[in-house]
């Protein structure tokens, strides 16, 4: 298990990635014209040619996150900025935006307007396959251009470290008794929190409050000062909490268990089908040219193979690692939006 002077390390590193916002950028010139487990730093497939890109950006790169700083999402993006430029890989800066508004709605939004840009790329989460499926957005993934798929992140649901709830059994045991009595954090109404929850739900037959917050830092927060019963969190924000006692983990939406909680089941060893692996994506505004599409492709591969990456992101964060560009991670983002979009659409939610 990675240890918290780790995590401390490379959230100092990170920070050396130019600041973060939460109103909106000013948008940058506009050029003409998303399974199982891969090892890490193996890629499915490349969009880059096998010659060197003939493009590279010559001013900063805009790289805009749904989430709040101190989210996974958040935390994703500064530390591709970081390791880019700290190994030469992109030499020019990356500005994270965070734009928050409407569970993810404003980032994506104004990544869509951006057509053909090729100094602007988009974090992905679950929201941004999650809001057009219930209406909130009228574009899809379909509709930005597919750079990388860098890994897949289960939830873990967590509780407060003094809960009197140490197992899945006193979870459904107490929301069966009092329906809608419990109270869990799902982050925003488009997140994998809340795609979790209805799977729990569904498959223990209870009913729980839940609690929308902004950005899983938010929720984070939360759930440590007992504001809610449970959270949904990422497993690497919960790391450092756990072992400093302030929090707990009781079971991982996973198909294996996870290397940070050895000893935590997951659900489906518990009896109840509830896997949701998040694909932690980048995409690039629609119509990106092609020749900027080559450059950022080739320059996610190297990143994948440096040692600072895999072992300050993938592994400090645990990180489910399967890696790929273009074409094959445009696949995964389809696997992911079907599965998806059968659980909105189970219970009435699926709008598209």
């Amino acid at each position: 298990m990675k240890r918290v002077l780790t995590l401390i390390l490379a959230t100092a590193m990170i920070l050396a990635v130019s600041g973060c916002s939460n109103s909106t950028p000013a948008p940058s010139a506009t050029s003409s014209s998303a399974g199982a487990s891969k090892p890490a730093g193996t890629a499915e497939s490349s969009a880059a040619s096998s010659s060197a890109p003939t493009w590279k950006p010559d001013k900063p790169i805009d790289f805009i996150c749904q989430s709040s700083a101190g989210g996974g999402s958040d935390l994703m993006a500064r530390t591709i900025g970081s390791i880019m430029n700290t190994k030469g890989i992109i030499d020019q800066p990356f500005v994270v935006q965070n734009l928050t508004g409407s569970g993810g709605v404003q980032a994506f939004n104004y990544t869509q307007k951006q057509a053909g840009n090729p100094y602007v790329m988009q974090t992905v989460n679950s929201a941004f396959f999650v809001a057009p499926i219930t209406g909130n957005i009228d574009k899809n993934y379909k509709d930005y251009t597919t750079l990388a798929v860098i890994g897949t992140d289960p939830n873990v649901l967590c509780a407060p470290a003094d809960s009197p709830y140490n197992t899945i059994e006193d979870v459904v045991e107490a929301a069966k008794a009092d329906p809608k009595g419990l109270s869990i954090c799902i982050g925003n109404a488009g997140s994998s929190g809340s795609a979790c929850s209805i799977i729990f739900e569904g498959a223990a037959g209870i009913e729980m409050t839940q609690v929308p917050f902004e950005g899983g830092g938010d929720g984070l927060t939360a759930v440590m000062g007992s504001q809610v019963d449970f959270s949904w969190q990422n497993i690497g924000e919960v790391v450092g909490p756990v072992e400093s006692g302030l929090m707990k983990v009781i079971a991982i939406a996973a198909e294996e268990r996870s290397d940070a909680f050895p000893d935590v089941p997951t659900f489906k060893e518990l009896g109840y089908d509830v896997v949701y692996e998040v694909p932690r994506g980048i995409v690039g505004p629609p119509d990106m040219p092609p020749e900027a599409v080559a450059f950022y492709t080739d320059a996610l591969e190297k990143l994948n193979t440096t040692d600072e990456w895999q072992k300050n992101y993938i592994e400090a964060n645990f990180i489910f690692p399967r890696f790929a560009v273009g074409n094959e991670a445009l696949q995964i983002f389809d696997e992911f939006y079907n599965d998806t979009y059968n659980i909105f659409d189970k219970i009435g939610l699926a709008v598209h």
